[in-house]
């Protein structure tokens, strides 16, 4: 018998059996607004922003009427003097500037919200964060150059998964992030690396083309099996491959495909042989005046949480601007009975 199951902080609270389509049953909303105010003082500028957050899902439990949650977010931003560099020509212009920027979200109890996974909620965060933006121009090629470092000063249990490094609370990765390339071309490696080993964590190489009414990438992701483990991801697949093409029919209506692929093979480059796909997504999208709508076909191999078999969905999404956006799924994953 085909069942679905419900989380609540990453454990099961119910199972119940899957029909083929309960009109309604997933819909969600969430609108989130942001409140800004920019101070400059000579040449040093200061951005002050609130995010405040409201979300509402559909009732996942018999009788409980639907669950709604309200998370409110700030953040400071202090970008110092920028600094420049270049010849007497101007073939050659180098942009420079440090940064620290501070992010708060408080603790939200999950209390009355059911997730769908031990990533579905709000992670509470006190983080601080030092920056380095570097822009090179040597005629047409156009070299960018980005370091950080962040400090999470949260300190108990429910961290973050996703951004910490394996036996480290608080020191978060060190990022490296560089691109070359024009208007057609470009090239992208960022990387993560623990500072207390300096041990590469995790590596991302990707290439694009960008032509008029069409474009391409490919990408190649490879982590760290420790950093997997650490982050309670799928800790036996250490390469990724990422494929996406795209194409505009008009000036509003672009069709596009997205694909994710891995390989359990362990060396340091990107294994040729058994690679097996992950996810498949196909859209139409179209971008209107003050509104926009997707209608797609995505097939997911998603192995977590007893579910083993493919999902395969028709996907609707309408999004109106300054009224947040809501979507539906018509048809929901295929989970196996425990």
């Amino acid at each position: 018998k085909q069942v679905e199951k419900y989380y609540f902080n990453s454990q099961i609270v119910e199972t119940k059996e899957l029909l083929p389509f309960l009109k309604g049953d997933t819909f969600r909303f969430f609108y989130k607004t942001d409140l800004s105010k920019t101070i400059r003082i000579e040449d040093q500028l200061f951005k002050f922003t609130f995010s405040p957050s409201f979300q509402f899902r559909s009732s996942v439990m018999d009788g409980s009427g639907g669950r709604s949650k309200f998370v409110p977010e700030a953040r400071v931003d202090w970008h110092l003097p920028e600094g420049v560099i270049q010849n007497s020509p101007g073939s050659y212009i180098h942009y420079f500037q440090p940064s620290f920027n501070w992010k708060f979200t408080p603790k939200f109890y999950h209390s009355n919200w059911y997730c769908m996974d031990r990533y579905d909620r709000y992670y509470a965060e006190n983080m601080l964060t030092f920056n380095l933006r570097n822009n090179l121009y040597i005629d047409d090629l156009q070299l960018d150059l980005d370091l950080s470092q962040g400090f999470d000063f949260y300190n108990k249990d429910d961290i973050f998964y996703l951004k910490r490094v394996p036996g480290q609370n608080h020191l978060l990765p060190f990022k490296i992030d560089f691109r070359i390339g024009s208007e057609t071309i470009n090239f992208l490696l960022s990387q993560e690396y623990g500072l207390r080993k300096f041990k590469l964590l995790q590596s991302e190489i990707s290439f694009s083309l960008l032509f008029r009414d069409f474009s391409c990438s490919l990408g190649l992701l490879y982590q760290d099996k420790y950093l997997q483990q650490d982050r309670f991801m799928i800790n036996d697949i250490p390469h990724f491959l990422f494929l996406n093409a795209s194409v505009a029919l008009s000036n509003h209506t672009v069709v596009s495909y997205s694909g994710n692929f891995y390989s359990k093979k362990g060396s340091v480059i990107f294994p040729v042989e058994g690679i097996k796909a992950l996810i498949h997504k196909i859209y139409l999208n179209y971008e209107g005046h003050c509104y926009s709508f997707s209608l797609g076909f995505e097939e997911k191999n998603y192995r977590q949480f007893g579910n083993w078999k493919s999902e395969r969905a028709f996907v609707f999404a309408l999004k109106l601007d300054s009224l947040g956006s809501f979507a539906k799924k018509f048809k929901r994953p295929i989970m196996n009975k425990s």
